[in-house]
Formats: C-alpha cells, structure tokens, sequence
C-alpha cells in the first residue's frame, strides 16, 4: 500500500508539472503559424520549417492528451526535435534512424526517446568538441520492443553510469539536478509498465553512450482506454 501510495504521488507530481507548463498553447501555436506563413511568404524557408517543427513538437505535448502513442507518431516528434537541435547547434552532429518498419504501429510511452536523445547531445557529443552522430535503432525481440539510442561522444565512467538511475528519495529536489531526465524516464516506465519494462545504459569513456530502452509489445486501437490496458501501475 505504501509503494502504491508513494507511485500515485510522483503520478500527480508530474501531472502537475505538465499542466503548469501549459500556459495558453492555443495561443503560442496561432502565433507561431502566423510568423511562419510570414516566413515562408518572404522566401526564408530554413525559418519556416524551424518554426513547423517547433509547432509541431507543441501540438504533440499539449494538444494530443494520450499516454500511449505509436512509435512511428514518438519518432515523428522525434525528428523534429532532433531538426532544430540541429538548426542551433549549427549540424555539429548527424543522425540516422534505424527502426524496423513492423513495429511502427506498436504503442509506447509517450515522449520515452526525446529526452535520451537530449541527454545524448547535451553530454555525449557536444562536448566531445567535434563532429558527432547519434543513431535511433528499433527493433522486436521476443514479446519485447527494444530501442537504442548510441551516440559517439564523450562516454562515462561506471560509476557515473551507476548514479544516473539510482533512486532518489526526494522527488522535488531530484528535479533540480543537471542530469535527470534518465532517472525521470526509468521513473515512468515503471509507473505505467511494471517489471515489463526499464532502461539499460552502456558507456565508456571516449567511446560514446549506448541508452536501451525495453517496452512490452502492445498493438491497439487509438483511444487511450485502450492503452491503458499496459498500465500496471
């Protein structure tokens, strides 16, 4: 009873930090488009496409309200979000995507693989100070979906590896550390899939970062009634 209670409070926790994040997105959004036709009418299609993008990643956080999204809808939003780390960072990095084609109708998590993909830019390949790449591999492996996220860069020692999803014992004060969307994705996978799904993290130093990722196969309809089926709490 008390783990149930402790996993309903980080439930109502994050929720909380979602809705606050959601100050009037009709209006960002409208906004957005308005400055994008601009854009696009004066012929400056580079910040016409990083303002869809950037559209784009809004409608998928705040306007589509399920838990579960197929994998074809995650790399979607995934590819968007990697497009404009790319605009900023002037394509100091490259990526590719490797995702087999008959599991993009399965249903995962949603927003499980952009904050890896952040963490792989922000402490992988930047500070490696040269040209990096990330790759974004997919595949079915029994009655699992096993996804992994690989980046070149700087890589870690074991026992920085070994701290990156150790539990933490304040939930608010976990938050305000540098390097948390690791434990904060490990923390919902739990929450919705039980032991049927977790993260694995390989690394060394100099030789880049490997982050797996371990969903069960579900196939649905696209109600969330329906998704929630995979939800064991």
């Amino acid at each position: 009873m008390e783990k149930i209670k402790e996993q309903e409070k980080s439930r109502h926790q994050m929720e909380i930090r979602m809705l606050q994040s959601q100050i009037k997105p009709h209006f960002v959004r409208n906004t957005l488009n308005a400055i994008r036709w601009m854009a696009k009418l004066k012929g400056a299609e580079g910040i016409s496409r990083s303002i869809l993008a950037f559209s784009n990643m809004l409608d998928y956080n705040f306007s589509d309200n399920r838990n579960f999204v197929e994998v074809s809808d995650e790399l979607k939003y995934l590819e968007d979000y990697l497009y404009l780390q790319q605009v900023r960072f002037q394509n100091n990095f490259s990526y590719t995507m490797e995702v087999e084609e008959p599991i993009l109708d399965c249903r995962i998590l949603k927003l499980s693989f952009q904050p890896v993909v952040e963490n792989a830019i922000n402490h992988g390949v930047l500070p490696k100070n040269k040209m990096g790449r990330i790759t974004i591999k997919g595949n079915q492996r029994g009655d699992k979906l096993v996804f992994e996220i690989v980046d070149d860069g700087v890589g870690m020692e074991k026992t920085q590896v070994e701290t990156l999803l150790e539990e933490r014992e304040d939930w608010e004060k976990a938050q305000q550390e540098e390097n948390i969307a690791l434990w904060n994705i490990s923390k919902r996978m739990h929450m919705n899939y039980g032991d049927e799904g977790w993260i694995e993290i390989e690394s060394e130093p100099g030789q880049g970062t490997c982050v797996r990722m371990v969903f069960p196969v579900y196939k649905g309809k696209e109600g969330e009634e329906d998704a929630e089926t995979v939800d064991r709490g």
